[in-house]
């Protein structure tokens, strides 16, 4: 029976994180009869309840240890764990537990990574270090391949993918509607039907405190001229939700906020229901492109840029500068074109998700070479 130990920022409740290890366990499965999959969680009761998954703390240096000298082969990511601009101790966080699958020898596949930045010269030099010495490396855009180039990656293959979420299904239309029910949102028929409605995701970022200002006024501005609703997205609940109830605050129309804890699925169905999305965090845009629904991107971060350039999507930045006529304009650029681009963006898509699917087949090949 082939072990694998799955290594990312699970158990943070933050939902592109949790979308992530959705799409990627059931794609390995799918790939790789009778897995058996053990997960590095910061709340592992959480992952087994969420999931179905066998985790252990990801902090447990026991458990750790245990779960990767049993496994066959580490799988780190998806996501943005390799870079130092949320902290240097993410980076070695995530180094670490590779630098211990190579000590036992056992194989390690980066899995659909965004890579970088990473800032601080130390940081490259020891990521390049571990990096050259794994056996496989899938990145989800063109941008992260350059990064490891610059930094000196030479050895591992390294393949260009997509994202594992853009391999998610929406949850069935029914489950859809009676969450949207249960949050007060009955309407949310979809893009054309007689509420539509725009979804906001912000997030607290250095730089971005003046954003919910005009965040806010646009969104009126939005309620006012266009007829549209205003959902609030907390992609991570601890963090996002006070933004998202400042921005509510400082509207004077009214909004929605999304307050339920759902499933990758489930929010990638409600959020196939919108018009369009606004957001900082990717995983929005990424949910939202799922279901042919556009977003425009808030540029605080390379991989919100990649997936614009990806999909075709615009975005506006940079945070500290924006204001409500720059979201506004990027609005007007979207819907003069609006059936357009749902046409084209179902068709990047449509790629993305076969090349999503490309993971699972690498960490399967890799595997069998064990």
């Amino acid at each position: 029976m082939p072990r694998v130990v799955i290594s990312g920022y699970y158990g943070f409740g933050n939902w592109g994180d949790e979308a992530i290890l959705e799409a990627a366990a059931e794609g390995l499965a799918r790939a790789i009869p009778d897995l058996e999959l053990t997960v590095l969680s910061n709340d592992p009761t959480g992952t087994r309840a969420r999931h179905g998954l066998a985790a252990v703390h990801r902090l447990d240096p026991v458990a750790v240890w245990s779960a990767v000298r049993s496994a066959d082969l580490l799988v780190t990511g998806g996501g943005s764990l390799l870079q130092d601009v949320t902290s240097s101790r993410s980076l070695w966080y995530y180094l670490s537990v590779i630098a211990l699958a190579l000590g036992q020898r056992r194989k390690v596949m980066l899995y659909a990574n965004g890579v970088g930045p990473i800032n601080r010269a130390a940081n490259r030099v020891l990521t390049r270090e571990v990096l050259d010495r794994v056996d496989l490396i899938t990145v989800r855009g063109p941008d992260s391949k350059r990064y490891l180039e610059e930094l000196g990656v030479a050895r591992p293959r390294t393949v260009v993918t997509a994202d594992a979420a853009f391999a998610l299904e929406p949850a069935p239309p029914e489950r859809v509607a009676a969450i949207a029910e249960a949050e007060g949102l009955p309407q949310l028929a979809g893009p054309e039907g007689p509420e539509r409605w725009v979804g906001i995701a912000l997030r607290p970022w250095p730089g971005s405190e003046g954003l919910e200002t005009p965040v806010a006024a646009a969104a009126d501005r939005l309620v006012r001229d266009m007829g549209l609703k205003v959902l609030l997205l907390p992609v991570q609940r601890a963090s996002d939700l006070p933004v998202a109830e400042r921005v509510k605050a400082a509207m004077r129309r009214p909004s929605a906020v999304l307050r339920g804890a759902y499933t990758a699925r489930e929010v990638v169905g409600l959020l196939g229901r919108l018009r369009f999305v606004v957001s900082m965090r990717l995983h929005p845009l990424v949910f939202a492109a799922v279901g042919g629904v556009p977003g425009i991107g808030l540029s605080y971060d390379p991989k919100v840029e990649e997936f614009a350039l990806q999909t075709g999507q615009p975005t506006v930045g940079p945070l500290g500068d924006v204001t409500a006529r720059d979201l506004l304009a990027a609005v007007g650029e979207l819907e003069a074109t609006y059936r357009e681009r749902v046409g084209r963006l179902r068709e990047v898509v449509r790629g993305l998700r076969e090349r999503a699917a490309l993971n699972n087949t690498l960490a399967a090949d890799l595997l069998r070479s064990v």
